[in-house]
């Protein structure tokens, strides 16, 4: 018999990388299981509204709240424009970097990481390494190294160039801390949001997007959405 005290260990782990979980055998299960099954709620799964504190907020665009240390790195390294709304609450989740157990929480742009072992530093909340994940399987062209000037660098580390635009943003957004080094040059790309063909360029940890239809504005240049794709491959629907 299946009781509910030996489900709650298995059923967890359909709240971090796996969309669920089946059961077999109906009749033979302790009637206890159905009360811990209807308990389960995936990271993805939008709460209840309530009232704005100081430490914690709601967004009722996607049905989700950000707080503690997450909310305060949200809010001082850039908001709604660089990452976006939260597609989850917090939650465990086993890191595809060194395959250790963090508490993340995903956003439209980037997933947020707790790295306790950093507590005390500037660096215990960091950006997940999106872009390394959506660009696994593909290759890019390196390029030729260039002196760096005021409106181009190249990275030895990754043997790619950052110039123009995405320089600016780069720069002004938190550089390497934020988006690490270039895994690409710029290059045109059909967008899977909207079918169009945008100027992009991939980094560790964020895809930036040149948007002429924004021209002149601070919509111009943008974040990929890399945290709606991720929280896509885990079975879950921003």
């Amino acid at each position: 018999m299946k009781t509910a005290r030996a489900l709650m260990p298995k059923s967890a782990l359909s709240r971090g990388n796996f969309p669920g979980f089946a059961v077999w055998r109906l009749g033979q299960e302790d009637p206890a299981v159905w009360g811990s099954i209807g308990g389960l709620r995936s990271p993805c799964t939008a709460i209840a509204g309530f009232a704005n504190t100081p430490s914690r907020v709601y967004f009722p665009q996607t049905g989700h709240s950000l707080g503690g240390g997450f909310l305060e790195y949200w809010r001082a390294h850039g908001r709604l424009a660089i990452y976006g709304y939260p597609l989850t609450e917090e939650f465990a989740e086993a890191s595809p970097s060194d395959g250790k157990v963090y508490t993340v929480q995903y956003f439209e742009r980037n997933r947020f990481e707790f790295h306790p072992e950093l507590r005390g530093t500037p660096y215990v909340v960091q950006l997940g390494l999106l872009g390394n994940q959506y660009t696994a399987r593909r290759q890019f062209p390196l390029s030729d190294p260039v002196p760096d000037s005021g409106t181009l660098r190249y990275f030895a580390q990754t043997g790619h160039r950052l110039g123009g635009g995405f320089l600016d943003l780069w720069l002004t957004k938190g550089g390497l801390a934020q988006f690490g080094y270039p895994l690409s040059d710029e290059f045109a790309e059909r967008s899977a949001t909207d079918g169009r063909t945008y100027t992009v360029q991939y980094f560790e940890r964020a895809r930036l997007e040149y948007h002429p239809e924004f021209g002149g504005t601070a919509n111009e240049f943008q974040l990929g959405l890399l945290g709606v794709w991720a929280v896509q491959q885990q079975g879950c629907t921003p």
